[in-house]
């Protein structure tokens, strides 16, 4: 039991840790020696910026010790000074574990996660594994094993799905990979090993299809959906980053060449100028742009498909022809539909049943409202700036956040936007804290 825990603590502490503060590395990095030993069949890979993280949370190097920085020695101190997880927590901004805080990759393979990184000193860090397991790494053809940690060189490998059991022969085929063979293979790694963002990552649209534990049914459904939308999508990026006040994250879908996927649908922008004519706040907002040949492509694809009532459902969507945004408050819910100015009457009925709405028409507009006068959080003038460009924007305040105790105390709002690139569409979420000087990711950190 004391191994089996020990790991369990271990992987995520180091992989809080070296998320967390980084480490000591040149300025400019490259991922692609340790990319070269992650498969080309890995299903997804994640990298993390070390360099750039260790400035944003706070900490500083000192020959081969992470300084946390006062911050974080505050969330430490205000742990349980004894606790397993603190000790290890402790070990690795020490230097005591012989890890090189450089670069950290996660990637899947099959079913089997791993995290693996470098070591400086591979004799302590199987020494710190010892004391703390009383469990010696044992030679296993070239590969060190101790539980579901391994050492080959000066790389060491974690296998994170598994508290201890790593299969040794498979460390040797990933440290002694080709580049053919090795994920450096696959069009979208140089943009990993570049190491521009933050962290970045790739999967394949089945591994999001397997993590997500979907039927055969659904995912058949899903897959049939994203072909009526996109040209040939294949896989996901996205890339992450923390700034003074704000974290973003933007993803996208690839083709089987790893370029963004041709997106195949009418493409319309937000009417901001409807945004703009809400009420002065609200909770939650949110506006999408649908055109008439939107309405009349997806007509086309639901008939291609079989699928039984559209034409009953065309009697009402038929109508569309412009931007649709409605806002949501404590008390009340408000919003306005672009019309083709005639056939509204079946939208109407549609609108009241679905928000239990009175709904009125004004000229090519109808305005649908239910309760009191809409108030919240959100600054409708900036909202609308957020959305200009975009296709589909929602805006959420604190109080709509489905987001933990500790996210809440210090989120201002998280704005998030689907907007046309390349031919393909990109979305982009924005969450802003209520500190714009200081770096998004230390405010949280003071938080915990």
């Amino acid at each position: 039991m004391k191994i089996m825990r020990f790991h369990y603590l271990f992987t995520f502490m180091l992989i809080f840790s070296l998320g967390l503060l980084g480490g000591c590395q040149s300025e400019k990095t490259d991922m692609s020696e340790i990319l070269g030993t992650v498969p080309a069949d890995a299903s997804a890979v994640i990298t993390v910026n070390l360099h750039n993280l260790i400035e944003k949370g706070g900490g500083k190097i000192e020959g081969s010790k992470i300084l946390p920085g006062k911050d974080i020695e505050d969330m430490m101190k205000r742990a349980v000074a004894d606790s397993v997880s603190n000790r290890n927590i402790r070990a690795i901004f020490n230097g005591e574990t012989g890890i090189d805080p450089s670069v950290a990759v996660f990637f899947i393979e099959g079913m089997e996660q791993y995290v693996t990184g470098y070591l400086a000193d591979p004799e302590k860090f199987k020494e710190y594994v010892k004391n703390e397991t009383s469990y010696p790494f044992t030679d296993e053809n070239g590969v060190e094993r101790s539980g579901n940690m391994a050492v080959k060189g000066n790389q060491f490998w974690i296998h994170a799905n598994h508290n201890n059991d790593i299969n040794s022969d498979d460390i040797a085929r990933f440290a002694g990979l080709s580049e053919k063979l090795s994920f450096m293979n696959n069009p979208y790694a140089k943009h990993l090993a570049s190491a521009e963002q933050d962290i970045s990552g790739w999967a394949s649209l089945n591994c999001i299809y397997g993590m997500a534990d979907m039927s055969f049914a659904t995912r058949t459904l899903v897959a049939m959906g994203m072909a009526l939308v996109f040209t040939d999508a294949q896989s996901v990026n996205f890339d992450a980053n923390f700034g003074k006040g704000e974290f973003t994250t933007t993803l996208s879908l690839l083709d089987s060449k790893c370029n963004p996927a041709r997106f195949n649908l009418p493409v319309d922008r937000i009417d901001v100028g409807l945004v703009k004519n809400l009420s002065q706040s609200g909770d939650m907002i949110i506006a999408m742009a649908i055109p008439e040949r939107l309405v009349t492509e997806i007509e086309k694809g639901l008939k291609d498909k079989n699928v039984p009532g559209v034409d009953l459902l065309m009697q009402s969507l038929g109508a569309i022809d412009g931007t649709c945004v409605f806002e949501l408050g404590e008390d009340g819910m408000k919003g306005t539909l672009t019309t083709k100015g005639e056939g509204t009457v079946n939208l109407s009925d549609m609108l009241n049943e679905m928000f239990d709405a009175n709904v009125t028409k004004d000229g090519k507009i109808l305005h649908f409202t239910k309760g009191d006068e809409v108030s919240g959080a959100i600054i409708n003038e900036k909202v609308a700036d957020a959305f200009r460009g975009a296709m589909f924007g929602m805006v959420v305040s604190p109080d709509a956040s489905p987001s933990t105790q500790i996210f809440k105390m210090h989120m201002r709002d998280m704005v998030t936007v689907m907007s046309p690139k390349e031919g393909s569409m990109e979305l982009k979420a924005t969450v802003s804290s209520d500190n714009e000087k200081e770096n998004f990711l230390l405010t949280m950190v003071k938080s915990m």
